[in-house]
């Protein structure tokens, strides 16, 4: 007894560790017995102890169950069908470099649900993984695998008291054992019953908290697989829209390659008309040369006629007279 004083005590974490599991066996099997000693009913229920893990397991197992099954019925590691955004989908491929950017922003996309589907398969192996919790209730924590043991190393000091005080009168061991093993029998029912109960509710709660993280979980991928189709409505709308834009600059500039046309063609008539009046300017000056040239020569002519009039009048006259 005093060895496993010691034990406990001086591994409080190991004992602890025992109050979340639950002696199945233990309930349905009778512990007591008349024909054996203290030291074998010990060992019986310490072997009985020895299928707690498999009860203690069903809570976790019952909590990773549901999520298991929605994780595994699903492709692409637990994101659904429905979830899966269609960022290839638009007809509207690039058709020119301008529109590079639209392949861009489905490359983003595309990495962005990637994260969200890792996010969702690390969230749900940790949900899978069932941390160990500390049974804490009112504030006060329950070890009750140590009022288990402290009863045990209760009852064999009371067997041995009686068994001693029973040998040393002469007499064989009386009912008195009877009464506290039945005793110790119902101490242990007790806590088995205790520790049920207890992890019945802590499953439970458990059970409803993964129910709202997984809930949570799903809502946020609806969100995002939502905004990532908005994102794609979105640049399909951006895609008609640089095509518009498309058309509008080569129109532009179509109309700047017509304006430099008619531009070439207003120097070249501008041109011309600086030749022309050249032209016409010459011809002025040349034209009031001739006329100058003209009039000189016809005073010329005239004034020799009037002199040769003049002489012939004279000699008319010179002539007439006797």
């Amino acid at each position: 007894t005093t060895g496993g004083e010691a034990d406990a005590t001086k591994n409080p974490s190991e004992a602890g560790s025992t109050r979340m599991t639950v002696i199945s066996d233990a309930a349905s099997t009778p512990v007591v017995g008349s024909d054996t000693g203290p030291g074998t009913r010990v060992r019986s229920i310490d072997d009985s102890s020895n299928s707690v893990p498999r009860m203690s397991a069903v809570g976790s197992a019952s909590r990773s169950s549901s999520l298991q099954s929605r994780v595994s019925a699903q492709p692409h590691g637990g994101l659904p069908r429905s979830w899966e955004p269609s960022l290839c989908s638009s007809s509207l491929g690039p058709t020119s470099p301008s529109l590079g950017c639209r392949t861009t922003m489905l490359v983003s996309m595309d990495a962005q649900t990637r994260a969200v589907q890792g996010a969702y398969d690390k969230a749900s192996a940790l949900l899978r993984g069932a941390p160990t919790l500390d049974v804490k209730e009112g504030g006060i924590e329950q070890h009750l695998g140590l009022d288990l043991a402290a009863a045990l190393l209760n009852a064999a000091e009371a067997l041995h008291q009686e068994a001693a005080v029973a040998k040393a009168h002469g007499r064989e061991v009386g009912s008195g054992t009877g009464t506290a093993l039945a005793s110790l029998q119902q101490h242990i029912e007790t806590q088995i019953r205790q520790q049920s109960a207890l992890i019945a509710n802590l499953s439970e709660k458990w059970e409803h908290r993964f129910a709202n993280v997984e809930q949570a979980l799903s809502s946020g991928l609806e969100a995002a697989a939502s905004a990532t189709a908005q994102m794609n409505e979105r640049s399909a709308k951006f895609v008609s829209l640089a095509e518009v834009l498309e058309g509008a600059v080569s129109k532009a500039l179509r109309t700047g390659k017509d304006v430099s046309m008619l531009a070439q063609e207003l120097q070249k008539v501008e041109d011309d008309m600086a030749c022309l009046a050249q032209e016409l300017a010459g011809d002025k000056a040349e034209r009031t040369r001739t006329a100058a040239a003209i009039g000189r020569q016809v005073e010329m002519q005239v004034s020799s006629l009037c002199e040769t009039l003049k002489e012939e009048l004279r000699a008319a006259m010179h002539v007439g007279t006797p």
